[in-house]
């Protein structure tokens, strides 16, 4: 069963919120794992070399830490960017495309059909079609577009053609 948009967007907004504490949390304990480190290292220095042991199983705990961080933050950024996507896909389903690009550079009054057929410009295809902030991306897009040939308009809309 495929879930709607808002279903997905408040299930990683749930998720975005608990890897934020997560991520909290591992910086609180690495913050207390480094001050256990140098404790641990100024007393293998100065009393008895066996704390230098402590200070080893510590330095493991805290690049575990450091590690485990690393990839909770990746995961917070990809909720980040699916909130993103589920955001412009309800304000997409509203009729709404504000801050999407509307194509007009790929214009070509030339063209046999994208003027006529509102490929490109505000309230376009194109606009409807585009998700991607990458110039590489849109104008990938605005080729696939462009071209006169069916098959690939057919790939495009799922075979509904």
């Amino acid at each position: 069963m495929a879930l709607s948009f808002e279903t997905r967007e408040e299930h990683f907004r749930e998720r975005q919120d608990k890897i934020k504490r997560l991520v909290f949390l591992l910086s609180l304990a690495r913050l207390g794992l480094f001050a256990g480190l140098i404790t641990f290292l100024i007393l293998a220095v100065s009393e008895h070399p066996s704390y230098s042991l402590l200070f080893f199983l510590l330095l493991g705990g805290f690049l575990y830490l450091v590690k485990r961080t690393a990839t909770a933050e990746k995961e917070l950024r990809y909720c980040q960017e699916r909130v993103r996507l589920a955001e412009g896909l309800r304000q997409k389903a509203s009729r709404d495309f504000s801050g999407y690009p509307s194509g007009e550079a790929f214009k070509d009054s030339k063209h046999p059909y994208t003027s006529d057929l509102d490929v490109f410009g505000e309230h376009s295809v194109f606009q409807l079609l585009n998700y991607s902030p990458h110039a590489d991306a849109q104008e990938r897009l605005a080729t696939l577009l462009a071209q006169a040939n069916p098959k690939i308009h057919r790939q495009m809309l799922g075979g509904r053609l």
